[in-house]
């Protein structure tokens, strides 16, 4: 079964099919995401609410070493995208 993380990243995919946004923004997500999911399974991040300040620039500087900067800023929007949908589906007010 699926990390709780991994779900996440599956509905949130599933919310931009239904937005209509292009299959091709889809893959972008798709790709840029199923490598965030590769680290915090690395790093033993199960869920987007554990994700922590540190965490997140850990990944970038991780990607840093193998993508040029405009490279790690796409990323660090995919995951931003990611994580401001999860803010507005599931995070309790307050």
């Amino acid at each position: 079964m699926p990390s709780p993380l991994r779900q996440d990243i599956a509905a949130f995919l599933i919310d931009r099919q239904a937005r209509q946004l292009s299959p091709r923004t889809i893959e972008w997500y798709e790709e840029k995401l199923g490598t965030f999911a590769d680290f915090a399974d690395r790093m033993g991040l199960n869920s987007l609410f554990d994700l922590t300040p540190s965490l997140v620039c850990r990944y970038l500087v991780d990607l840093a070493d193998s993508h040029h900067p405009g490279g790690v800023h796409g990323f660090y929007r995919a995951l931003r995208a990611l994580v401001n949908w999860y803010q507005w589906e599931f995070e309790p007010e307050g």
